[in-house]
């Protein structure tokens, strides 16, 4: 399955076969691996301190190898398939955003720092991390008022790679004309920086990176992002990627049509976004109430 999933999918699922899966059913012959094995499996999943995701996960991929094993008919059917609907219950983890105030108090709090272009690019375009690591200064059309999202940077353990956007197509956003003065402010400064270190900025250059033009790991952004600006601000705990979900909160209570917000995002279909934001639609049910209760009134 090595050429069928991203790298870091692949990393995942070995990582649960080695510690979870091959411990407990790897003696047990493939043939021989009954429902009340793949039962006690889970049941003894269950009486560790793993979280109810972390369970579904392993029981996710044990039963995408069994299934695996059933198309090759190394096995007539899989064991694991008449429990697929016992699987631990995954509550929706509470989405954190901030909002209009508290990211302008964000911005505020980043201005000078190295995060400063990330942050930005994230509010104003709901990015992901590893698009915006990845955007160099010629994606950044400043005659037509928009960015290209064409690559994304991956890391794997210490190492770095560039991959499509995670739709795997290119998408272009919008920008606003503050958004874009300040890009361009940006521009400058950094080609000044780079130009006294002795390096001249070109259009490969990288909009956020260190100020030796060098990469921003994924992680690096994270934690910094994490222990030094939202430390700084004293605002809610929230994530890099929640200003992603910022920047959609943001569109949603404007008003903006929901395949809008799902271009922007990056989303294949806009039923992606509903399901995803749906429940940071203000007022959506009582207007749709409205229209439906003028039907019934006489005109």
């Amino acid at each position: 399955m090595r050429g069928e999933t991203a790298p870091q999918t692949h990393l995942r699922y070995e990582s649960v076969c080695r510690v979870h899966i091959v411990p407990a059913l790897g003696e047990f012959l493939l043939t021989r691996l009954g429902v009340s094995d793949v039962q006690s499996f889970y049941s003894a999943l269950a009486g560790t301190n793993l979280s109810a995701r972390s369970r579904k996960n392993i029981a996710l991929v044990l039963t995408n190898a069994l299934n695996r094993a059933v198309e090759q008919r190394l096995i007539a059917t899989s064991p694991a398939q008449s429990l697929k609907k016992r699987l631990p219950r995954v509550e929706q983890a509470e989405m954190r955003v901030l909002d209009q105030t508290q990211s302008q108090q964000l911005l505020a709090s980043a201005r000078g720092d190295i995060l400063y272009p990330a942050v930005l690019i994230a509010l104003a375009t709901g990015a992901r991390r590893g698009e915006i690591l990845a955007l160099s200064w010629s994606r950044v059309d400043f005659d037509r008022s928009s960015i290209l999202i064409s690559e994304s940077v991956e890391q794997i353990a210490s190492s770095i790679r560039m991959k499509p956007p995670k739709s795997g197509t290119f998408r272009t956003v919008d920008i606003g004309s503050a958004v874009l003065e300040e890009l361009r402010r940006l521009k400058v400064e950094q080609a000044e920086a780079l130009l006294a270190l002795g390096i001249r900025q070109t259009g490969s250059t990288l909009v956020c990176c260190r100020p030796d033009g060098v990469m921003l790991t994924p992680s690096q952004l994270s934690d910094n992002f994490r222990k030094t600006l939202i430390r700084k601000t004293g605002l809610p705990r929230v994530r890099f990627h929640d200003l992603r979900h910022s920047h959609a909160s943001h569109l949603l209570a404007a008003g903006v049509n929901i395949k809008v917000v799902a271009e922007r995002l990056g989303h294949a279909d806009p039923a992606i976004t509903l399901r995803v934001y749906s429940h940071l639609m203000p007022g959506a049910q009582a207007e749709a109430a409205a229209r439906i209760d003028a039907i019934f009134r006489p005109q």
